[in-house]
C-alpha cells in the first residue's frame, strides 16, 4: 500500500513538472507573437513632398504674402513628427536637406488620423518654417504619400514702431501679424535689448498683447514667438525698442540751469542735456540756458555735453510742486599732458570764495596775483568770481618739478564754507580726474591737496582749517 502510494505521487509531480515546462514554453511564444505584430505588421511608413510657402496651397489670410518664402540659405535641417488623433507623439524623423522638399518617415504606427509637422530649423535649433498636415491614415504594408505646405513660423511685428518714444505706459498695445497654423504666442519684454531683465514673459492666443507693467519714461525692448498645437515654439521676432511717455497720473515738476565755460565762466550756446539717459533732452540756448517742463519726480542722473569739451554728469532729485535748478561749468578739452585745470563752483552763499595755489617756484597765484598763461609760473588765475557760486578757475599751462599746494578761503564769511556746498574738479588731460566735496569743520580754509608737477600724482588733504597751508 505504501509503495502504491509512492508510485502514485511520483506520478503526480511528474505530471506537474510536464505542465509547468509547457506553459513556460508556450507563454513566451504568445507574448512574441503580439510583439511582432506590434513593431512589424502595424507599423508602417510615409513619403513626404514638401512644398516650401505654396501661399496657392495656404488658407486666405492677409498676413501671407506670395514673397514671404521660408528662407533657404538659413535652413540647416528639416525634420517631421508624427501624432495620434489626440495628440500624442508617435515617431519623429529626419534630419533632411531643405532642397530636397522630400523625406521618409518610417516606424509609423498604423491608424488613422495621423498628424504630421514638418520643421525647418536653423543651426542653432530654432524653428523659422513649419508646417503641418492632419487626417493621414497609415495602413499596414503600405507606403503612404503625404504633401505638406511649409511657410515662416516668424511673428512681423506691426505697432508700436520701433524706436517710439510716444507710448503711453498705461495704454500700450504690442500687435503682429498672424502666423500660420499658430495656436498661441509667446510675449517678452525687457529693458534690456540682450533680455537679461524681463518683466513679461507671457502667453496669449491673440495677435495683441497689453502689457500691465510698464512705467513711464522708460525704455523697452520686445519681441514674440509662435507656438503650433504641439508645442512647438518658432524662433524670436525681430526685436524692437520703445520708450514710454508719462501719464496723467504721474506727479511732475521742472527743472532748469545754466552751462557756462570754466575758463571764462561765459554760457555755453548748444550745449546737450541728457536727463535718464536720453528720457529727456534738450540744448541750451544763447545764454546758456536750458529748461525742462513736466518731468516725473524721482531720481536722476543729468548730464552737460559739448564738442570740444568734457562732458559733465550730476545726480538730482525732484520733488513735486519743487522746481529744481542744476547748473553746470564745462571745462576745456585739455591736450597737454602738463596742463591742469582746477574749478571751484559753490552754492550762492557765502558770496565769494577765493582759489588759491602756491607752485613749486615760491609764487601765490589768487585774486591779488593772478599768475600768467605764458610767464612762470605759467599758472593763473582765469576766473575770480565774487558774487555768486563760481567757477572760479585755476590753470596750470605747464606743470613745474615740484610741489602745488590748492586751498579754498572763504573771503566774504557770511557762512561757514562747510555749508557752503562748494565742490572742487581738477581736469587733465585724460578729463576729470578727481573731485571734492567740501567736508565739516570749523575755520576759513579748505585745504583741498597737492599736486606732483613732475609726476601729475595728487595726495588728498581735505581737511578745514583756520590757517593756509
Amino acid at each position: 500500500m505504501e509503495i502504491h502510494e509512492v508510485i502514485q505521487r511520483q506520478r503526480f509531480r511528474i505530471c506537474l513538472l510536464l505542465l509547468i515546462f509547457f506553459l513556460l514554453i508556450l507563454l513566451p511564444l504568445g507574448c512574441g507573437d503580439e510583439t511582432t505584430s506590434v513593431s512589424d505588421s502595424k507599423r508602417s511608413s510615409a513619403t513626404l513632398m514638401i512644398r516650401w510657402n505654396n501661399t496657392s496651397k495656404l488658407s486666405d489670410s492677409s498676413s501671407l504674402r506670395a514673397d514671404q518664402d521660408c528662407p533657404e540659405g538659413d535652413v540647416e535641417n528639416v525634420v517631421c513628427q508624427v501624432y495620434d488623433a489626440n495628440g500624442d507623439w508617435l515617431i519623429s524623423d529626419g534630419p533632411w536637406s531643405y532642397s530636397d522638399h522630400s523625406g521618409r518617415v518610417d516606424n509609423i504606427p498604423v491608424g488613422q488620423d495621423r498628424s504630421f509637422v514638418v520643421l525647418a530649423e536653423d543651426v542653432d535649433g530654432n524653428i523659422i518654417c513649419q508646417g503641418e498636415t492632419s487626417g493621414i491614415t497609415i495602413n499596414p504594408d503600405e507606403i503612404q504619400d503625404v504633401e505638406i505646405d511649409a511657410s515662416p513660423f516668424l511673428p512681423t511685428l506691426s505697432a508700436p514702431d520701433d524706436g517710439d518714444q510716444q507710448v503711453n505706459p498705461n495704454g500700450c498695445s504690442l500687435e503682429w501679424n498672424p502666423v500660420q497654423n499658430a495656436d498661441g504666442y509667446i510675449v517678452q519684454v525687457a529693458e534690456d535689448i540682450d533680455f537679461q531683465t524681463i518683466i513679461i514673459d507671457a502667453s496669449t492666443a491673440e495677435t495683441t498683447y497689453t502689457p500691465s507693467a510698464l512705467q513711464s519714461l522708460t525704455e523697452y525692448f520686445w519681441k514674440i514667438s509662435a507656438k503650433d498645437l504641439y508645442g512647438n515654439i518658432g524662433a524670436d521676432s525681430e526685436v524692437r525698442r520703445f520708450i514710454t511717455t508719462f501719464s496723467d497720473d504721474d506727479a511732475t515738476t521742472s527743472l532748469s540751469g545754466t552751462v557756462v565755460d570754466a575758463s571764462t565762466a561765459e554760457p555755453i550756446s548748444g550745449a546737450a542735456i541728457s536727463v535718464g539717459e536720453g528720457t529727456y533732452t534738450t540744448t541750451t540756448n544763447t545764454a546758456g540756458q536750458y529748461r525742462f517742463e513736466n518731468i516725473i519726480v524721482g531720481s536722476y542722473a543729468v548730464s552737460a555735453s559739448m564738442s570740444g569739451y568734457t562732458s559733465s554728469t550730476e545726480s538730482v532729485t525732484l520733488e513735486e510742486g519743487n522746481p529744481s535748478t542744476l547748473n553746470f561749468v564745462l571745462s576745456e578739452t585739455i591736450v597737454n599732458s602738463d596742463e591742469y585745470r582746477i574749478v571751484l563752483t559753490w552754492v550762492s552763499t557765502p558770496r565769494d570764495l577765493d582759489s588759491h595755489i602756491w607752485t613749486p617756484d615760491g609764487s601765490h597765484v589768487c585774486y591779488y596775483s593772478m599768475g600768467s598763461e605764458i610767464y612762470p609760473p605759467y599758472t593763473q588765475l582765469d576766473v575770480d568770481d565774487m558774487t555768486s557760486g563760481g567757477p572760479e578757475t585755476i590753470t596750470i599751462y605747464q606743470a613745474q618739478d615740484g610741489t602745488y599746494t590748492y586751498a579754498v578761503h572763504n573771503f566774504s564769511y557770511e557762512l561757514t564754507i562747510s555749508d557752503s556746498g562748494a565742490t572742487v574738479e581738477v581736469y587733465g588731460e585724460s578729463g576729470l580726474i578727481q573731485k571734492w566735496d567740501v567736508p565739516d569743520g570749523d575755520g576759513r580754509w579748505w585745504n583741498v591737496f597737492t599736486l606732483d608737477g613732475n609726476t601729475g600724482q595728487i595726495d588728498t588733504i581735505n581737511s578745514i582749517s583756520d590757517t593756509a597751508p
